[in-house]
């Protein structure tokens, strides 16, 4: 305040200390309006009858701070500000399916392994699921290692396929006669006995074993791979 009186003084003082009932922003605004006021009022070194003059017409500091009391309260509260966007996506819109990628995989996985001579579509098929499985898809660390095997044990059964069907021991065919209109073949084992070759070639156990666990493995690695992969998808709210 540019007039310093002890009069005006003591009377901003008794009104500060009555508006502790507003709030800070409203009390600070209060004061320096009374303040600039006063100052436009007063000349320099007023007498005490000119203060007290221009402190009556604006009134009892009870009555201004009550006055500015009932202006708060009427006053219609700040609208709330909204919440920040967030990045988190809406529940069960995000991450609640198969992604074209997982899915690509699981099919180049297996495809990859039936047509695994065809090395012109496996090989190609092959290297374009394992850069997806590393890449772009949600699978991690093990999961990523059994998604390499899976092809395995569908190439395997078509090479261990051939071979179960073969005999146990070698054979050897000679000679060829006809009984009437009915050709007949001698065949021999190792041992030089008579074997009949229908009977030789017949599929080994040992061989129906060997066809039948590598596609079980694979598949049991492929359906692991999938549970693990659900776990990690959010269901729909």
């Amino acid at each position: 305040m540019i007039t310093v009186h002890p009069v005006a003084t003591a009377w901003l003082a008794r009104v500060e200390q009555l508006a502790v009932v507003l709030p800070d922003p409203e009390r600070a605004e209060l004061l320096a309006d009374l303040s600039d006021h006063l100052d436009r009022a007063l000349h320099p070194n007023p007498s005490t009858d000119a203060v007290a003059a221009v402190l009556d017409r604006l009134g009892d500091p009870a009555d201004i701070v009550a006055a500015a009391t009932v202006g708060s309260r009427e006053r219609p509260a700040p609208a709330t500000p909204p919440p920040p966007a967030t990045l988190e996506p809406p529940p069960g819109r995000v991450d609640d399916t198969l992604t074209g990628w997982e899915i690509t995989v699981l099919v180049g996985l297996v495809v990859s392994g039936l047509f695994a001579p065809l090395f012109v579509l496996s090989v190609p098929l092959w290297v374009l699921s394992v850069v997806l499985l590393f890449t772009r898809t949600r699978w991690v660390g093990v999961e990523r290692l059994v998604g390499l095997a899976v092809p395995v044990g569908f190439a395997v059964i078509l090479s261990l396929g051939l071979f179960a069907t073969f005999p146990s021991g070698a054979m050897i065919c000679e000679g060829s006669a006809e009984v009437g209109e009915v050709p007949v073949e001698t065949c021999y084992d190792d041992a030089g006995n008579v074997v009949d070759p229908d009977a030789a070639s017949g599929v080994e156990p040992w061989g129906i074993a060997a066809i039948a666990v590598p596609p079980i493995a694979s598949t049991a690695g492929l359906a692991w791979m999938v549970r693990r992969l659900s776990r990690r998808i959010r269901r729909p709210a």
